[in-house]
């Protein structure tokens, strides 16, 4: 497999994001895994990124997994963020998709220790989901409106690095990279930013960061 010429901005992405989010309290500690369900959706790009990590048992307990059970209930999203995007431009609502927390656990869940088994190079959804409070206690992350926005635009700014990819369900984009032509599963194209879901109120405040994330995406600064 080639290299994608994009690999190295999605890790200076990742960094960004890690020193984004050291800003926020974060309840989340080894063995809460509560989020890890089958609703996680990454990039093309980042499918390569983990698949570049991991060793090949890894690799196959995920093909195992994926061949043992084609059928297993997960999100299967119909359209990527940023064309989510577009249609919150033109005024329209996307479609809501089927996600059911009880879809769990991720396949790369080590069940025993209740740890991500490629915690290190997690996809930006997964780095992006934190709770203030356990989530034991109340079956649901709990973040401020900030966290929210940033969360969303990190994930924007991922796929906005994978224009040319697809956007899928993990465990679908993981098979096809892995195995291509392994799944029929229809995944959405993905497509560069066409409007940051930032509101107004939030726009100058998050200024600085916006630079940076401009700068990694090789885009013009802010307000220019």
């Amino acid at each position: 497999m080639s290299s994608h010429p994009a690999l190295p901005a999605l890790a200076e992405l990742y960094a960004l994001q890690e020193k984004t989010f050291l800003d926020f309290h974060s309840a989340c500690a080894p063995g809460c895994a509560l989020c890890c369900t089958r609703n996680v959706i990454i990039t093309s790009l980042e499918a390569e990124y983990i698949l570049s990590h991991i060793n090949n048992e890894t690799a196959e307990k995920i093909s195992a997994a994926a061949k043992a059970d084609p059928a297993l209930p997960r999100l299967h999203p119909s359209l990527s963020l940023n064309s989510m995007a577009a249609l919150y431009m033109d005024g329209k609502n996307p479609p809501e998709d089927e996600a059911d927390p009880s879809w769990w656990p991720c396949p790369l869940l080590d069940i025993s220790s209740r740890k991500c088994t490629i915690y290190t190079h997690r996809p930006m959804a997964c780095r992006c989901m934190i709770s203030k409070k356990c989530c034991e206690s109340s079956d649901a992350a709990e973040m401020e409106e900030n966290e929210v926005i940033i969360h969303t635009l990190f994930l924007q700014a991922t796929e906005h690095l994978d224009a040319e990819g697809r956007s899928a369900n993990l465990l679908d984009l993981l098979m096809e990279t892995y195995h291509p032509g392994s799944t029929d599963q229809y995944m959405p194209k993905n497509r560069k930013i066409p409007m940051l879901m930032i509101p107004p109120s939030f726009q100058q405040k998050l200024r600085p960061l916006l630079e940076e994330i401009h700068r990694i995406l090789n885009l013009d600064a802010p307000g220019k």
